[in-house]
């Protein structure tokens, strides 16, 4: 795992053993900044990186331009993953802000910041898109921002058309999902 391009580009990021924590795939983690990059939505952005497991999402997208980052994740030992890559990438206090909890919880206290850019990177298998309804009830995507929502291909992202503009993309076993608000 590593920082795909930007000014952390080639950094090897460090990530737990075994198969408890999924990082995203290099060739799918750039494929989601490519797109990101062509719709202009990383320069200076104020980003939320929920599920942030070893953080390799959000420091993506510092790296690539985005002046801020949250991460956000209930699971400590990846947290400690995230602050162990924030400090090998030698990251400045200002860009970043880490919060240990649910993601429900989490977006609650975020209630009331405007992200540009929103990134969900939920455990395969379960159906997280109440995360969906919570930004859209608190508020938190910023008018012209992005939800990017990566989940397992055997699940379908439906019921959402009327509060978003949504284009998915398959990438293997893997759907990618870039969510705008109408």
């Amino acid at each position: 795992m590593r920082v795909i391009s930007g000014k952390f580009k080639g950094r090897k990021l460090f990530s737990p053993n075994g198969d408890r924590v999924r990082p995203t795939a290099d060739r799918i983690k750039e494929s989601i900044f490519n797109i990101l990059t062509s719709k202009d939505a990383l320069d200076g952005v104020l980003v939320l990186d929920l599920f942030c497991g070893t953080g390799g999402l959000g420091i993506e997208a510092l790296s690539r331009g985005a002046k801020k980052i949250v991460f956000a994740d209930i699971d400590l030992e990846s947290l400690e993953f995230t602050k162990k890559n924030l400090q090998h990438i030698n990251a400045e206090l200002s860009e970043y802000e880490i919060y240990h909890a649910d993601y429900t919880l989490a977006l609650k206290k975020l209630e009331g910041k405007n992200f540009d850019l929103i990134i969900l990177d939920p455990p395969y298998g379960k159906n997280y898109f109440d995360c969906l309804i919570l930004i859209s009830e608190l508020k938190i995507l910023s008018e012209n921002g992005f939800i990017v929502f990566e989940y397992s291909d055997k699940l379908c992202l439906q019921n959402f058309e009327n509060e978003y503009i949504i284009e998915t993309r398959n990438m293997g076993n893997t759907k990618v999902s870039f969510l705008s608000l109408r």
